[in-house]
């Protein structure tokens, strides 16, 4: 799908609105901006056109959003977990090779 190279046509059309719209409403679509969109921006409002068109609601849509940043956090915290795993994993392999001699022969004597 081609887009509009102006980022207020773009909203308006990812909105299925008009210009003005998307000038007047920018700040409660998009807080902290007014004219530009970043290219996240767009993603997002695009999220929100798709999540719509199937007939999800706004608090459904704000739901959604939340779950995907968790599962997206999830997803890192468990990469580190893996990280240190391997990590122990190959330092318990380390140290099980490298038995210092004191420990590693025991004298006995038999009287």
């Amino acid at each position: 799908m081609a887009h509009p190279a102006n980022s207020l046509l773009l909203v308006a059309d990812i909105g299925g609105t008009n210009t003005r719209v998307a000038l007047a409403k920018g700040r409660q679509i998009l807080p902290d901006t007014i004219r530009r969109y970043s290219n996240a921006d767009i993603r997002r409002l695009q999220r929100i056109a798709e999540l719509a068109n199937t007939g999800m609601n706004l608090e459904g849509i704000r739901q959604v959003f939340e779950l995907e940043s968790e599962v997206i956090r999830l997803r890192h915290e468990v990469e580190q977990l893996r990280t240190e795993v391997t990590s122990l994993a190959r330092h318990q392999r380390e140290s099980n090779e490298l038995v210092p001699l004191h420990q590693a022969i025991t004298l006995f004597a038999i009287h």
